[in-house]
């Protein structure tokens, strides 16, 4: 197929643009009308995501023949799977069960290179995902498998255990999930976090013990999955513990404000029984700020006074400190 011109790429990306504010429906079926006539990966990506905000049964079919274009020689035409797993991103909504071959073959390429030996891994994510759409059952049975394949998930993205899980979570496999977070060799910081925030139905002692285990991580990705699963399982014994021995102010921040959004007083009873053993005047400026937002509360009121009183203190030693170390 000739190569398009520059100006004739522009041309109907400006075009595509336009229509998005004048006549969404009529963005639909331009992006259709590409996708139908246009090779240009550039033009094609961005046909795709009109589809994605403005699913159009008629885009199914050219789609699909777009796919199985750059699917029949996927290394050069589609070299990382992106152009095809922009057109499986819009093909999952307008999915027929017809697809699903399609769809497994998708999550079945491997296309190796020096630079990426686990590559297009964003096109299986994509795969899955979409297989999903039309046989959730299966598409668990190949999640389980992608997780299996340890050695061709992405370390950058997560991809596609990532997107793995959280198919496993929407159908409820969460003893997979349990299972992968406990076992798998050194897992992508976003996917073990994924693994965290997806375990809250587990059995409180499990749950105590998934907490106890993953409150050392070094990464700060893994803790705010872990944080996600102290509000998600209203665990307020297991967070009061995590913070005691916490050391990143972010997650602490991120923590606290979360506390604070998921109006669960028995996380925000735990959050606040923390203030009289906290010394760190960054921690308890955030936790009053986030405090703020609680619902009014005499309690709350008084922890906020509390923590600002606390950082004042903590912030005047350190200034002591430093004081006196540059007179010695």
């Amino acid at each position: 197929m000739p190569k398009a011109a520059p100006s004739d790429v522009r041309r109907k990306l400006d075009r595509l643009r336009a229509l998005q504010m004048s006549s969404p429906a009529r963005q639909a079926e331009f992006a259709t009308e590409l996708i139908a006539t246009e090779r240009n990966a550039e033009v094609l990506l961005a046909a795709g995501e009109v589809l994605v905000t403005h699913p159009d049964g008629r885009a199914h079919e050219p789609l699909a023949a777009a796919y199985s274009y750059f699917a029949a020689d996927g290394k050069k035409r589609d070299p990382g799977g992106m152009v095809r797993a922009g057109m499986m991103r819009a093909l999952r909504l307008v999915a027929v069960p017809g697809d699903v071959a399609l769809f497994e073959r998708a999550i079945e390429t491997y296309e190796p290179s020096p630079m990426d030996p686990g590559a297009p891994a964003v096109l299986r994510a994509a795969g899955v995902a979409a297989l999903q759409a039309i046989d959730p059952v299966l598409a668990c049975y190949h999640a389980v498998r992608l997780l299996g394949k340890t050695g061709t998930t992405a370390r950058m993205t997560g991809e596609p255990a990532l997107t793995a899980v959280r198919v496993l979570y929407a159908s409820g496999e969460d003893r997979a999930i349990y299972l992968y977070a406990l076992t798998a060799p050194d897992p992508a910081p976003e996917v073990l976090a994924e693994c965290l925030r997806s375990l809250e139905a587990l059995p409180p002692p499990m749950l105590v013990e998934v907490c106890e285990r993953f409150s050392a991580a070094g990464d700060d990705v893994v803790l705010i999955g872990l944080c996600d699963l102290f509000v998600a399982a209203g665990a307020p014994g297991p967070m009061a513990a995590f913070l005691k021995h916490l050391e990143s102010v972010e997650v602490y921040g991120y923590l606290a404000a979360a506390v604070v959004a998921s109006r669960k007083m028995e996380l925000l009873q735990a959050l606040i029984g923390t203030i009289p053993f906290e010394f760190d005047r960054r921690k308890l400026a955030l936790l009053a700020d986030a405090l703020e937002y609680a619902p009014p509360d005499p309690a709350t009121t008084a922890a906020i006074a509390a923590a600002r009183t606390r950082a004042i203190i903590a912030n005047q030693s350190r200034d002591k400190g430093e004081e006196e170390g540059r007179d010695r």
